[in-house]
């Protein structure tokens, strides 16, 4: 994913979807480091659990680039 530098993150969602549990889409937790107004690749880290406590993680790549 590319953003242009000064511009806005928009987040596409994810979905996460247990094999006992369902739907646990809305227990993601999104850690957004991006500094909008500093060019440079960053990650977006996508986590969630399950009622067992098992976890899964997965990590979007955000680059912010400068038009000139």
């Amino acid at each position: 994913m590319k953003m242009v530098k000064n511009g806005v993150y928009e987040e596409y969602g994810a979905k996460a979807i247990d094999k006992e549990d369902g739907d646990i889409s809305k227990n993601i937790k999104i850690d957004n480091q991006i500094k909008n107004d500093a060019p440079g690749d960053y990650i977006v880290e996508y986590s969630v659990k399950d009622k067992d406590g098992n976890e899964t993680k997965i990590q979007r790549k955000v680059k912010v680039f400068e038009v000139e």
